[in-house]
């Protein structure tokens, strides 16, 4: 995760996360510990981050003093991906072998909420337009959440591709970048859900 505004580059290393200078490649600081530590995501106006953390929980830090503040227990299982939403306030968590998405207030890290949604997820991201969008890899199907109800708004299929893993946003033209176990590189539409272009993974 990059912070542009600080220049600052943050990489999960298994047991912390390496802060470095994002022009010179430097390390400024370490944030630890931060035990399995599998992915993060940064809210830069609040002056915080949050990571994945091993023992189902979710570590808080402070972005500036590169501190740990507060660890969140999990209510889900496996906390695996994190999107930020600048919207709503809110930090969204996809808890792999739950099948649920925990909702934290960025600000405080309290827990807001816990959405069931079901299956393996993996991927994560927020559009800015009130919807998130959550992986369900053994689905072959893309969730979509409103954020502001945290309500589901159905789903999405990923076919042609099979085990949908990452996810990518295109904010400028509201596309879903979706790459598949099985070699497929799915393109969605987030207004409609619509698949319109299909590229092969190569390697």
């Amino acid at each position: 995760q990059v912070n542009p505004d600080a220049k600052r580059l943050y990489v999960a290393r298994g047991d912390r996360i390496d802060v470095l200078d994002s022009e010179t490649g430097a390390k400024v600081a370490a944030i630890a510990p931060v035990p399995g530590v599998r992915a993060l995501v940064l809210v830069p106006e609040a002056k915080r981050g949050f990571a994945a953390s091993g023992g189902n929980s979710i570590v808080m830090f402070d972005t500036e003093a590169n501190t740990v503040l507060k660890t969140i227990p999990s209510p889900g299982n496996t906390p695996a991906s994190l999107a930020y939403d600048p919207d709503t306030g809110h930090v969204f968590v996809a808890n792999e072998k739950s099948g649920d998405v925990t909702v934290l207030d960025a600000h405080s890290g309290d827990v807001v909420a816990n959405i069931a949604l079901g299956g393996k997820l993996a991927g994560i991201a927020c559009d800015g337009f009130a919807r998130l969008f959550v992986n369900a890899e053994d689905l072959n199907a893309i969730h979509v959440v409103d954020t502001h109800t945290l309500k589901s708004m159905g789903d999405y299929p990923t076919a042609p591709g099979i085990g949908p893993t990452g996810m990518a946003l295109e904010d400028s033209g509201r596309r879903l970048f979706v790459p598949c176990s099985n070699g497929r590189l799915v393109v969605v539409d987030d207004d409609i859900g619509a698949t319109f272009r299909i590229l092969k993974l190569e390697g």
